[in-house]
């Protein structure tokens, strides 16, 4: 999955529709994921007149209660007037936490602050509001990776490498704001 472009693509998505103040909730520092979608999220401010920082980088874990706790802890030490317009998350599931953990700070979304999963999980279109995500092509990541598992296991001989990056979709639903 191309994680650079898509996180550089959320961040794109969010200024476009006015938001100036945007952070990111990173997932676990050993997963290469993290690292692609961190290079993603400050490609987009280069492509803005946006100014990034490392205070925009919020780390966090890749599971609902790390987003909560994470959610929880950053929320609750700002002023309302130093929120974050907006929160691209790691995965689906840090951003529902994230959620949670505003609905109970009393911080609506997408009013007060916005939010973009990634991964399009089953519950992005459940949840209320429905979340705003990266859709990962699932169906053909799978086909993709059965073809090259057949492929080398039918070859007599060990097959070069290929690189395949996968696209991914913005899905917009009703985590998301335009700012006027």
């Amino acid at each position: 999955i191309d994680n650079k472009r898509a996180t550089k693509e959320a961040v794109k998505f969010l200024f476009d529709r006015g938001h100036t103040r945007i952070v990111h909730f990173a997932g676990p520092k050993v997963a290469y994921h993290t690292e692609e979608r961190l290079s993603g999220f400050r490609d987009g401010f280069s492509e803005s007149p946006l100014i990034y920082n490392k205070d925009l980088i919020i780390r966090t874990g890749a599971r609902f209660e790390n987003g909560f706790e994470t959610g929880w802890k950053y929320f609750k030490n700002i002023s309302a007037e130093m929120y974050p317009m907006a929160v691209v998350c790691f995965n689906d599931s840090i951003a529902f936490g994230l959620m949670a953990a505003l609905q109970k700070l009393g911080i609506k979304v997408p009013d007060q602050v916005s939010i973009i999963g990634n991964d399009d999980v089953d519950l992005a279109d459940q949840w209320t509001p429905g979340l705003t995500t990266i859709s990962t092509p699932l169906e053909e990541l799978g086909e993709t990776a059965a073809q090259i598992l057949i492929e080398n296991i039918e070859s007599t001989t060990p097959l070069p490498i290929r690189n395949y990056r996968l696209d991914t979709k913005l899905i917009e639903r009703g985590t998301t704001l335009t700012i006027s």
